[in-house]
This record gives C-alpha cells, structure tokens and sequence, in this order.
C-alpha cells in the first residue's frame, strides 16, 4: 500500500475518531491530508523509500488562532495514538513534515509567503520546487476551506505572463545548448562542456513540458519521474530522455538524433497549443515566438535573455 493510501486510512480510522471523541469542538476547525516533503507525499514512494524518513502519518493544519489555542493540545493527543507503519529512521531533515502546523507556517516552509503569491515579484521569488510540494498529495478533510484556499490559488498556475516568460527562457536554454552547443563542444573535444551542455538541454526540455501542463516541476531527484504523469508530451519526453541519457557519448550521432527529436516533440507541442507557428524545430526559433507573446515590458525583456 502506497503512504497516502496508508495516511487516507490513518485519518479515517484512527485520527479522525480520536479528535471526534476527544477534541470534538476542533474536528469541524481543522484541515487534514498529506502534502509538503516525502516521496510519499508525491505518490512515488517504493519499497526502497522506506529505509528513511518515510511517515504516512497525516498533517492537520490548523488557523493562526486555532493553533495557539489548541495546537498543543492536538499535538498530544496525535502523538499518543499508534502511527501508521513508517520508517524507523527519521533523520533531522526528515523530522517535524507531519502532525499539527500552523497553515500560515506551512505554506511559508515552501513559498517564503503565509499565503498564495499575488504579484508578479511574488510568483517569480517562488521556488517552483517548493510550489510542487505545497500542492502535492491530498486533502482528506478541510470543513473550513482554508487550507484548501490557498492550495487551489496555487493549483491554478502562474499567471500567464510568467508562464510565458518562463517557457520562452527555457525553449531557448533547450535549443541553445543541445541543439547548438552540444556538437560544437564535442566536435572540439571539449567532453565537459559537452557533458554540461547536454545536461542542461535535458533540465531545459524537462522545464518545458511541465510548464506546456500547467503543473509545477519537483525537484530534480522526481522530475523525470514526474513526467510519466503529465499529458502528452510528458510520458513520450519520459521515455526520450532515458533514451538520451543511456546513449554513449561513442555514438554522436545517436545523441543528435535523440536531441532533434526531443526538439520536434516540443515544436509540435507548441504548436498545437497554438503559442508558435515556426515551421522550424530549432527551438530558439520557437522562444523567440513565444516571448512575443508576452505582454508585461519587464517580463518581456527578460525573455530576450540567455
């Protein structure tokens, strides 16, 4: 069973019942799930992720009055029940993502603000891979809706802008670095720059299509894992990059095909959501459209930018 089928079942059938019974006021004022730091949180969770840091154990998130109220009161009560089954080992970076939080004091841990971003600064001084964990998982249970408030303002993505922006900086990074400067730096010799060049073609492509999906990329140990559950393009992009990433650097000529197809899939992708009609796959061609498309004078001068 996966955590958060194991974290779902805790809260019905252990915790729920015991704030029922002995914190019936709080039941009604207090948000329930699990979501913020853990493979399990993301669904991605195994056998090997239960050699550490691995606790199903549900979050309840509580108001700013809530919590100064009750907030130890419920802590106690929680830590008296039996856990779920969980690692054994829980190392300090993995102590303290579960139990009883202040909502305002979740939501800063991974955005730097106690609620959603609301200005472009906001959005863009956001860590996208603190946004991924802000929204992942579950909410069993939120009566007062505030929680769950913040999570969909952030669910519903960056502002068009930025999200143009961004992509148009990313299509040129893909094109710029695997499409142009991997072969040069290898047809020099130059097996480094080579290596780097190729690595970040892949983050590039990576940040494309979860940006093409309006989802938020994790951080890089479960990005690429994270691809198989977007729409297309995500699963074939998956499959491409292991493909490129297994390629020996012997074989060139395989790594540019694997590279010019990767970029097709994106043109074609942009393309049929209608953000660019370069016939081309030279996918600098295609960050050039997109940026156009991008109405704040800030952001757009930005996407002229390397």
């Amino acid at each position: 069973m996966k955590g958060l089928e194991l974290s779902r079942a805790h809260w019905g059938e252990v915790v729920a019942p015991a704030v029922a019974a002995r914190l019936p006021a709080l039941l009604p004022r207090l948000a329930a799930g699990l979501a913020g730091e853990g493979s399990e949180c993301f669904g991605f969770d195994d056998d090997l992720s239960r050699d550490h840091d691995f606790d199903p154990s549900p979050c309840l998130w509580l108001s700013a009055s809530d919590f100064a109220s009750h907030g130890d009161s419920l802590g106690v009560l929680v830590e008296s029940l039996p856990p779920p089954p969980r690692a054994a080992l829980l190392t300090p970076e993995g102590r303290g993502r579960r139990g009883v939080h202040e909502t305002e004091a979740f939501y800063r841990r991974f955005l730097g603000l106690p609620r959603e971003p609301r200005t472009l600064d906001e959005w863009r001084a956001a860590s996208e891979a603190g946004l991924a964990a802000a929204t992942n998982g579950e909410v069993f249970a939120d009566p007062l809706a505030g929680f769950t408030a913040v999570r969909d303002a952030l669910l519903a993505f960056y502002p068009d802008d930025l999200r143009l922006e961004r992509l148009a900086r990313r299509l040129h990074a893909a094109g710029q670095s695997g499409q142009y400067n991997w072969n040069r730096c290898r047809r020099r010799g130059e097996v480094v720059a080579a290596s780097l060049a190729l690595a970040e073609f892949v983050d590039a492509a990576l940040a494309v299509v979860f940006l093409l999906a309006r989802r938020y990329r994790p951080f890089p140990k479960w990005a690429h894992r994270a691809l198989g559950d977007l729409p297309q393009p995500g699963p074939r992009l998956h499959a491409l990059l292991a493909e490129l990433v297994a390629a020996p650097s012997s074989s060139p000529a395989l790594v540019l095909g694997l590279v010019e197809e990767i970029a097709a899939l994106l043109a074609d992708s942009l393309r049929a959501e209608g953000l660019s009609s370069t016939p081309s796959d030279f996918l600098v061609d295609h960050a050039r459209e997109v940026g156009g498309l991008v109405s704040d004078p800030l952001l757009r001068r930005r996407t002229a930018a390397p």
